[in-house]
């Protein structure tokens, strides 16, 4: 409101943030460019608000302040008749609820001491009329040799007009909850590092409401963000992305441990971004190229694909877009239509009725500039899903996949990753075959070619059929031996059966 009025939001089309903290730090990365003037004229703005009225928080972490008249007045109800708003004495509740998380049960560092800021050493939360739900504004730097930073938290005064959530207390309780989880979770990061990359901040606080107020839901708001993007960077920092993309950390807690996401902030301390959370995961001997392709199977699974073992809320989510539906087999580079970013994920449908029997032969074709990585989904006619892995020859950025007897399958669906982290748009191909049954050699031709091969294979130790040995089964009779090589015989010079249909 101390705005002039061509920069005021009131009363505009503007959208509610949903943290204002890209903005607080940006300013603190940016500030030394500033000269002076500029820089007196941001401080009036973003300075600590002076309010009438301050209480500490039941757990004496927190310090709040608030107006008891005027236009920053929080909601009066004190239901309690305690002489404290009941908003107020609910956001100590929920601020203390997330120190006690994140302090005493998973070990984060406090936030740095900012001495008398605020009339005294409690961490300072202020409540006023501002455009978005929260924002944790950076104070000058902290102690630490590293780039850690004191700050404080303003909090919307009332949350009212915001989006709906399916907190059962209400809307207006269920934001202040979350927010008051998020922004924390803000200074929390401030003690490791400022100035890192903005998915980082976003997707760890917006994860961090799930872990402490999962009734909530407000989060869910922003899942579609990510899910009709999942081609785009998981690391992309703008828009509404980084707060959809809270399922990435909340698949790392999921597979690993609740400790993770503190030792990718303390990693933070001496690596950014992607380096940060490799440092972290070394310690299960992965890395996040190296367990991305899984993460996308997560993500496929959600919506009404959802399937216990994944995200325990998937069938709440909205589920990914799939790029496009490919022909039926057999077909041949078949490009996406939105082709993925780095480490970003593309899917496709693949229907299996009316193709020709056999073993399936799938093949992506990547561009080599980047790492690639596929898994494929088959779906039976009773509805079960499974997920198989993809032989990758990442040197190549390519990848083969078999599946015998394919059509027994209801669909198929292919799960496309880049898993390099650099480079937009990442242009691949995919093309499908059909070997038939007794192409022992894999040829995709049935001649004399495969009675040689079958006759070294059961004889002379010779190699066994490729991709699936039930290749050489030519009439299926469950194993391969000396009656398929008859068989084949019989088929190639004396007008027998094809393979398979005797």
């Amino acid at each position: 409101q101390a705005l002039p009025a061509e920069y005021n939001s009131a009363g505009s089309d503007v959208a509610l943030l949903k943290c204002g903290f890209s903005l607080s730090r940006d300013i603190a990365r940016y500030w030394n460019e500033f000269d002076p003037q500029q820089q007196s004229l941001v401080t009036s703005m973003i300075g600590r608000p002076v309010m009438d009225t301050s209480v500490v928080s039941p757990g004496a972490q927190f310090r709040l302040h608030y107006d008891t008249t005027g236009p920053e007045t929080v909601p009066a109800e004190d239901l309690d008749v305690n002489g404290i708003p009941d908003f107020v004495d609910r956001a100590g509740v929920y601020l203390d609820s997330a120190w006690n998380l994140f302090h005493t049960k998973l070990g984060y560092l406090l936030p740095p001491d900012d001495g008398t800021s605020g009339g005294d050493s409690k961490y300072d939360v202020y409540f006023a009329s501002i455009g978005g739900y929260g924002i944790t504004f950076f104070d000058p730097t902290g102690p630490a040799p590293w780039d850690d930073f004191t700050s404080f938290i303003l909090i919307h005064r009332d949350f009212a007009g915001f989006a709906p959530n399916q907190d059962p207390e209400g809307s207006q309780i269920g934001a202040l909850k979350v927010t008051c989880a998020h922004e924390y979770f803000h200074a929390v990061q401030l003690a490791y590092d400022g100035l890192d990359d903005l998915w980082m901040y976003e997707s760890s606080a917006t994860w961090n409401e799930v872990e402490l107020f999962p009734e909530v839901k407000d989060n869910y708001q922003f899942l579609p963000f990510f899910y009709n993007d999942t081609d785009t960077f998981l690391t992309t920092n703008g828009g509404f992305h980084p707060y959809g993309a809270f399922v990435w950390p909340l698949y790392l807690a999921e597979n690993y441990t609740d400790t993770l996401m503190r030792k990718i902030w303390e990693a933070s301390i001496s690596a950014n971004g992607i380096d940060a959370i490799d440092d972290a995961l070394s310690g299960w001997g992965v890395s996040t190229g190296g367990i991305f392709a899984d993460f996308g199977v997560w993500n496929f699974f959600t919506g009404d694909r959802a399937q216990a073992g994944y995200y325990p809320s998937g069938a709440e989510y909205p589920g990914v877009i799939l790029d496009r539906a490919l022909p039926v087999i057999p077909f041949t580079n078949e490009h996406p239509l939105k082709a993925p970013d780095g480490l970003a994920s593309t899917y496709m449908s693949l229907a299996t009725a009316g193709a020709p029997a056999g073993l399936a032969l799938i093949e992506l074709t990547g561009n080599a500039t980047v790492v690639w990585d596929m898994s494929v989904i088959l779906k039976d006619p009773g509805g079960a899903y499974e997920t198989r892995d993809v032989q990758m020859d990442f040197t190549k950025s390519n990848g083969t996949f078999a599946l015998y007897n394919f059509t027994d399958w209801d669909s198929m669906f292919i799960s496309v990753q880049v898993v390099s982290r650099f480079n937009n748009d990442n242009d691949f191909t995919l093309s499908a075959s059909v070997l038939p049954y007794g192409d022992a050699n894999g040829s995709a031709n049935i001649n004399i070619a495969d009675i040689t091969y079958l006759i070294a294979y059961i004889f002379s130790f010779g190699q066994a059929p490729p991709y699936d040995v039930r290749l050489g089964d030519a009439n299926c009779s469950g194993s391969v031996n000396i009656a398929d090589i008859t068989f084949l015989i019989k088929h190639i010079f004396a007008a027998g059966p094809a393979p398979c249909l005797q």
